[in-house]
């Protein structure tokens, strides 16, 4: 895995994943609209592509642990994101999230 110089065969590699890591995806991008949504997976993906010399799977590091720190540098890639938080069953509202919380 992650062992290609072509970046639409990584893309594809990385998506292969997209079932099992769908839960730490909701996690950070749940709420997002779909523009913010797209953004936060664009850079996720552009830092999982720059560094996937870095990653080495090895006993106790996997990929969903490689992927979880490229979401978190999307996350602090901006100061704030607005995503819609629930306050009551069915309630919604807008909220900014610091990027550094973005994900806890």
């Amino acid at each position: 895995m992650i062992c290609t110089e072509d970046r639409d065969v990584f893309e594809r590699q990385v998506a292969g994943w997209a079932p099992r890591l769908r839960d730490m995806n909701t996690r950070f991008m749940g709420g997002m609209c779909d523009a913010d949504r797209t953004a936060f997976l664009e850079i996720a993906i552009d830092a999982a592509w720059e560094h996937r010399q870095e990653f080495k799977p090895r006993p106790g590091y996997s990929f969903p642990q490689y992927w979880l720190r490229c979401l978190k540098y999307a996350a602090t890639s901006r100061e704030k994101w607005l995503v819609s938080v629930g306050i009551l069953p069915g309630v919604f509202e807008k909220r900014w999230i610091l990027g550094r919380l973005l994900g806890d």
